[in-house]
């Protein structure tokens, strides 16, 4: 499920209980992400807790640049604007209690 964090929200608190309830985890892995420190942050939390991790990588990047993330099996190929949501909703059929980091 995604939800939009209401101002004012304990956002930290409302990301570990999404992460906490979640059973996979999907990274969508750019440019802006890798620079991210709360991204990798959240994924390194979720891999704690033996979340399934599905990274979707975008077109362009370097799947080297991503650290552990480069490990786990991901879609076949590269998404970009106009493929995003299709690649997304590849995965959300599978009935999976995920979370979107990105």
């Amino acid at each position: 499920m995604l939800i939009d964090i209401p101002l004012t929200e304990q956002w930290r608190n409302t990301m570990i209980a999404q992460l906490d309830n979640s059973t996979h985890v999907i990274v969508l892995c750019t440019e802006n992400y890798r620079c991210s420190a709360f991204g990798n942050q959240e994924v390194g939390y979720a891999m704690a807790k033996n979340k399934k991790i599905m990274p979707i990588f975008w077109e362009g990047v370097d799947r080297g640049h991503f650290g552990f993330l480069e490990a786990f099996q991901t879609l076949p190929e590269y998404i970009n604007n106009s493929t995003l949501s299709d690649a997304v909703l590849r995965v959300l059929r599978k009935r999976y209690r995920v979370i979107l980091v990105f």
